[in-house]
C-alpha cells in the first residue's frame, strides 16, 4: 500500500483511514544503538505529508498526502466513522466504542495539524535522503 501500512488481518480505522505510517519496527538512533540495527521494542509512527506542497518538498515516497486523502477534517471523521460502523456491522468492534474511536480521530488530526513537523518523520526524511533506512 502506498502510505506503508500493512493490509492483511483486521484493519481497525487508524489503518484504513490513516494519517501516518505505522510500523512494528524501528531503527535505532544514534544515541541509543547502531543506527542500521533494528529495535526489536518498539514501533514507528511517521505522519504523511501534510500538503501536496509538502510532499514534493520532502520528496516523500509515500502518497497521496493528507489534504489530497481528506481535504477537511470533516470528511476525515466521516471516513473514520465509516471505518468503525463497517467494523461493528463485522463484529470485530463494540458500538460502544465508537464514540471513543471518532474522538480520537479528530485529535490526531488536530496534532497533525498542529504539528510544524513532527520530529519522527524529519528523522526518517533525513534516514531516506542519506539512503540509510
Amino acid at each position: 500500500m502506498p502510505d506503508g501500512n500493512g493490509v492483511a488481518g483486521v484493519r481497525m480505522p487508524e489503518l484504513s483511514v490513516p494519517l501516518a505510517t505505522y510500523t512494528g519496527w524501528n531503527l535505532f538512533n544514534d544515541r541509543s544503538g547502531p543506527t542500521n540495527v533494528l529495535s526489536s521494542m518498539q514501533g514507528s509512527y511517521i505522519p504523511l505529508p501534510r500538503t501536496a506542497a509538502e510532499r514534493k518538498q520532502n520528496r516523500a515516497i509515500r502518497v497521496p498526502s493528507i489534504d489530497e486523502r481528506y481535504p477537511t477534517k470533516d470528511q476525515y471523521v466521516a471516513k473514520v466513522t465509516q471505518a468503525a460502523q463497517t467494523l461493528i456491522g463485522q463484529g470485530y468492534m463494540l458500538q460502544e466504542d465508537l464514540d471513543v474511536v471518532v474522538k480520537n480521530a479528530a485529535r490526531h488530526w488536530d496534532y497533525i495539524a498542529s504539528s510544524p513537523n513532527p520530529s519522527t518523520a524529519q528523522r526518517w526524511r533525513r534516514r531516506l535522503r542519506r539512503g540509510t533506512a
